[in-house]
């Protein structure tokens, strides 16, 4: 296991990630469809972590703090009740991917979109409508080259491909 780079678990009845921190070269952890899945505290013991995926995890709340990984490439955090705070996001220079269907806190989108690796984002319960994307643009120096708002009013979620 000490050697072991990715996690992936779907299905079953796990609760936590304890026992991670004997997985030191571990860089992705993929969790889904566990119901009982409610703790990812152990995951802060790992710096090597890049890439995080958690998806249908019903029970999992708390806060997701990116700011605590080095050298973060993707989070994916989807159908999962876990509050994702996004404060100094832009010390991640190699992220690629930031796609949240779920809470997130201290969204600063220049600070977002100045991290010039970042390809996608999707970010639900933004003001999408009212987000001034060209200025966005025009301010960070990025290629916008498509971007969406889909979903219901009560749930918007902005989608924007980067170039």
């Amino acid at each position: 296991l000490a050697k072991l780079q990715t996690l992936a678990i779907g299905r079953g009845r796990l609760r936590s990630l304890q026992g991670i921190d004997h997985m030191p070269e571990l860089q992705t952890v993929s969790i889904g469809d566990l119901r009982s899945f409610d703790s990812i505290d152990e995951i802060y013991r790992l710096k090597s972590i890049r890439r995080i995926w958690l998806n249908d995890l019903p029970r999992l709340n708390g806060t997701l703090e990116l700011r605590r990984f080095d050298g973060l490439e993707s989070v994916n955090v989807v159908n999962t009740p876990l509050l994702t705070d996004l404060a100094d996001i832009g010390i991640h220079q190699n992220l690629e991917v930031v796609w949240l269907n779920g809470p997130a806190a201290n969204l600063d989108w220049d600070e977002l979109l100045a991290i010039e690796s970042l390809r996608k984002v999707g970010i639900v319960d933004v003001d999408a409508d009212d987000l001034p994307i060209n200025e966005l643009a025009e301010r960070t120096g990025r290629n916008i080259e498509s971007s969406k708002v889909v979903g219901p009013k009560t749930r918007r979620q902005i989608q924007l491909n980067l170039g």
